[in-house]
């Protein structure tokens, strides 16, 4: 459940209002954390899946927001972000995560929702086809060319 729920969360378009789904996966990882071996078996599940990076999100940004527990230790065979990719992380997060009404959206929260959706798009295509998207998507806003 909770590798599922972590690739919902940080694989699926973007993380707008993510909030509720992080403190889903703090509730579960607190749950499920008092069976023996739970931290072993997850990350046994996150291998196999090829999950590691998403449920390494989960467990950092559940940690990091309400206080998780997550023993040290769990970290040290995880695929982890450089320095630079977990702080831009962190803060678009941070900023993109929060119900927010719309006439309400500062400059900042609009870039940290702008950076995880153009992340979202990058895990699924290839660079090429990424650029051509992204352009295409960028003339369609400025009415250069329609849909």
């Amino acid at each position: 459940m909770v590798v599922h729920a972590a690739i919902h969360t940080f694989y699926d378009g973007d993380l707008n209002e993510r909030l509720r789904d992080i403190l889903d996966l703090h509730e579960l990882l607190v749950q499920f954390s008092a069976e023996p071996d739970f931290w072993r078996h997850l990350l046994e599940r996150a291998e196999r899946h090829e999950a590691d990076r998403p449920v390494f999100y989960a467990l950092w940004f559940a940690q990091h927001l309400f206080d998780t527990p997550v023993p040290a230790t769990v970290y040290d065979g995880m695929d982890k972000p450089g320095n630079a990719v977990l702080r831009l992380m962190s803060w678009a997060v941070r900023h993109a995560a929060l119900p927010i009404l719309p006439e309400k959206m500062s400059l900042k929260v609009r870039a940290a929702r702008r950076v995880l959706y153009m992340r979202s798009h990058w895990l699924r295509m290839p660079p090429l086809m990424l650029g051509k998207h992204l352009a295409t998507k960028f003339l369609m806003s400025l009415g250069v060319i329609r849909q």
